[in-house]
C-alpha cells in the first residue's frame, strides 16, 4: 500500500494537474477524491477502502504515542513539492465529513474531537482539545499551509486556504477548502434530478444553466467568478454532477465511487495561415482535472495523433476543422489512458474565443472573458439578428464581421459595453446571452511588457501594464507581495495604473467595487528563473513595450528608454 510521501505526491498532482495558470486551487480532500486518486495511482481498491488506507499512512508517518508531529513534514522535495500536503489533506477530510448546515457553521470542539478520532491522538488537556504536541497552530499546521500557498503561487495558481477568526483561526484553513459541502450538494442534486441535463453535460452548459437556478448562496457566489478563477468552480460542479449520476439522491449508497469521466472535452483554436492569411480552426483539447497525466492519442480522420501538453490546462491544437463540421459536434476515439475513451467537441450555435496571450493574432477557448476584453465570436447565421438586437440595446459592439463556409460568421473585436442585461427581450436565445453576459462588473487585465510564453509570467525587467476594467466609476486596487501591502488606493478604471513593483516575486492583485471583486496573481521572474524555452518561442518575447509615458526596449539583456526621436 502507498506510504505517506506517495499519497502526498498523488494529492498534489490530483489537485493541480490540468489547472490553467491563474486558477484558484482548493485542497478538496474527501472520501470521493481519495477513492478516485487510489484508483488511478494504485489500481485495485485497498482492503478497507482508499480513504482508510490514506488515514493509516498519515498516522503511521506522523502519529506516535497519542501525539502528532506535523513538523516532521516541513520542507519540500527536489521538485519544490511541499511535504505537508497529505497532512493538510487529513485536516480537510475531517471538515468535509462534518455534514452541518448550508452556512458552514462548524463547531470548534466538534471538529477537534473528530480530528483526534481520525488521527487517533489524545487532546492536549481537558481545556485544550487540539491534539497533543500540536497545541499551537502557529507552530503546528499553519507553516504547512503557508508552504502550500507559496508552492501554488510559484506555479502561477492562487491559493485559497484562509484562517478563521479567534479560536477558530486554524480550523478555518481546513474548512475553507471544502468548496461545495454536503448540504449544498444535496440542493444541487435536486436540481440535477429535476432538469434532466443528460449524461456528463458540457461543463460550460452546466455552469451557465445553474446561474439561472435557485442555488445556495455560497454556490451562487462561486458562479459569479470570472476568467481562470472560475476553473475550480466548473470542475467542482462537474464532479458533483458525476457523483449525482452515480448514486442519485440516495445518500446511503454514497459509500464508494468508481466513475471517472470518460470524455476529454475540446474547445476551438483559431489561427491564420502565416503566408496566405487563411482562417484555420482546430480542436483545442482541455487537460482533464483530477486525472493522472499519461500519454494519450486521438484517432482522427487523418490518422492517429498524440496529444501534447502545450501549457497547464490545455493540449496543443490538433486536426484542422471545417466550420461545417461544428453543427452536430464531434467525437473521436482516444487510446493510451484507461480512464479516457473519447475526445468530444460539443455542438453549439455560438463559440466565444479569447485572444491567446502566447500567440498574438490567435484565438482560443480559454475560459470566460472579462470586462473590457475584446473577443472573437463565432455564431450560426440564425443568431445574427439577435446579436444585432444586443448591439441596438448598447450591450455589445464589434469592429468587423465576415462569413465562413457552412453558415457560420465571425465577429471580431467584440466587446461588452454595458451591464443592464435585464433589458434583453426573451426572444434572444439564452445561449447567446449566457456566453456574453459578464459575471461581475469589473476585472483586472495585464498587457504589454516582456511576457514569458507558456509560463503565465513576465520578466521583472519588463512588467506589464495593469488596468482595472469596470462599469463602475471608482474601484479600489490592492497589491501585495509576500504578505506586505505595496499599493492600496482608489483608482480610475479602464486605463493603465502606475504600480510600485519590487522585483521578482508572486504579486497578488485585488480589485473591488460595490461588493464585487477579483483577485489575480502576477508572477515576475528574474532572468535566472526563466524556464527552458524552445528556440521558436524566443521570438514571441517582445523587445519593446510601453511603461507609462515611456517606450522601453530590451537590448543585450539591458533595458533602455527610447528617445523622442527614436519613437
Amino acid at each position: 500500500m502507498p506510504n505517506y510521501m506517495q499519497w502526498n505526491d498523488a494529492l498534489i498532482e490530483y489537485f493541480t494537474y490540468g489547472a490553467p495558470v491563474g486558477s484558484t486551487i482548493y485542497l478538496g480532500v474527501s472520501d470521493r477524491t481519495l477513492d478516485l486518486i487510489g484508483q488511478q495511482f494504485w489500481g485495485d481498491a485497498a482492503l478497507e477502502g482508499w480513504a482508510a488506507d490514506y488515514e493509516q499512512a498519515v498516522r503511521k508517518a506522523l502519529v506516535n504515542d497519542g501525539c502528532v508531529f506535523p513538523e516532521m513534514v516541513r520542507g519540500a522535495n527536489k521538485q519544490g513539492r511541499p511535504h505537508g500536503v497529505a497532512f493538510l489533506g487529513m485536516l480537510v477530510l475531517v471538515a468535509t465529513r462534518m455534514d452541518d448546515d448550508a452556512e458552514q457553521s462548524i463547531s470548534e470542539s466538534d471538529y477537534l474531537t473528530r480530528l483526534n478520532a481520525a488521527l487517533r491522538t489524545q487532546p492536549a488537556s481537558a481545556q485544550v482539545r487540539r491534539p497533543r504536541h500540536m497545541t499551537n497552530g502557529a507552530e503546528g499546521e499553519e507553516p504547512l499551509w503557508q508552504a502550500w500557498a507559496s508552492y501554488l503561487r510559484s506555479r502561477g495558481y492562487l491559493p485559497t486556504a484562509a484562517g478563521g477568526k479567534g479560536a477558530w483561526k486554524y480550523i478555518g484553513y481546513a474548512v475553507s477548502q471544502t468548496l461545495i459541502r454536503e448540504p449544498e450538494k444535496r440542493r444541487l442534486f435536486q436540481i440535477f434530478e429535476q432538469k434532466g441535463w443528460g449524461h456528463e453535460p458540457d461543463p460550460d452548459f452546466l455552469t451557465q444553466s445553474l446561474r439561472r437556478e435557485d442555488v445556495p448562496a455560497h454556490v451562487a457566489s462561486l458562479l459569479r467568478r470570472e476568467g481562470q478563477g472560475s476553473e475550480d468552480v466548473s470542475h467542482a460542479l462537474a464532479e458533483a454532477y458525476r457523483e449525482w449520476e452515480e448514486h442519485g439522491l440516495d445518500e446511503g449508497q454514497r459509500q464508494t465511487w468508481r466513475t471517472l469521466s470518460q470524455h476529454l472535452q475540446a474547445g476551438l483554436y483559431r489561427s491564420e495561415h502565416w503566408r496566405t492569411g487563411r482562417v484555420i480552426y482546430a480542436l483545442f483539447p482541455r487537460q482533464p482535472r483530477g486525472l493522472r497525466v499519461m500519454e494519450v492519442s486521438a484517432e482522427l480522420p487523418e490518422g492517429t495523433e498524440r496529444l501534447e501538453l502545450e501549457r497547464p490546462g490545455y493540449y496543443a491544437p490538433l486536426s484542422e476543422l471545417n466550420p461545417g463540421d461544428l453543427d452536430g459536434g464531434l467525437s473521436f476515439p482516444l487510446t493510451g489512458h484507461p480512464h479516457l475513451s473519447t475526445l468530444t467537441l460539443p455542438a453549439r450555435a455560438v463559440w466565444l474565443l479569447r485572444g491567446d496571450p502566447d500567440a498574438p493574432g490567435a484565438y482560443a477557448s480559454l475560459g470566460r472573458p472579462e470586462v473590457g476584453e475584446q473577443v472573437l465570436l463565432l455564431i450560426r447565421a440564425g443568431l445574427q439578428a439577435n446579436l444585432e438586437t444586443l448591439r441596438e440595446l448598447g450591450l455589445v459592439q464589434w469592429s468587423g464581421m465576415h462569413s465562413l463556409e457552412g453558415g457560420w460568421h465571425e465577429y471580431t473585436g467584440l466587446m461588452v459595453t454595458a451591464n443592464y442585461w435585464q433589458d434583453v427581450p426573451g426572444t434572444v436565445p439564452r445561449e447567446l446571452v449566457d456566453i456574453l453576459r459578464p459575471g461581475s462588473g469589473l476585472s483586472l487585465s495585464f498587457g504589454g511588457g516582456l511576457r514569458v510564453p507558456g509560463a503565465g509570467a513576465w520578466l521583472a525587467a519588463g512588467p506589464p501594464q495593469v488596468s482595472v476594467n469596470s462599469f463602475f466609476s471608482e474601484v479600489e486596487l490592492k497589491v501585495c507581495l509576500d504578505g506586505q501591502i505595496l499599493f492600496d488606493e482608489v483608482v480610475e478604471p479602464n486605463g493603465p495604473i502606475s504600480l510600485p513593483w519590487n522585483g521578482p516575486g508572486e504579486y497578488e492583485l485585488e480589485a473591488g467595487a460595490r461588493g464585487q471583486g477579483q483577485m489575480r496573481l502576477l508572477r515576475l521572474l528574474d532572468w535566472a528563473d526563466l524556464p527552458f524555452l524552445h528556440p521558436a518561442a524566443l521570438g514571441q518575447i517582445g523587445t519593446q513595450w510601453q511603461a507609462g509615458n515611456q517606450i522601453r526596449e530590451l537590448v543585450g539583456g539591458r533595458v533602455r528608454v527610447l528617445t523622442e526621436a527614436e519613437i
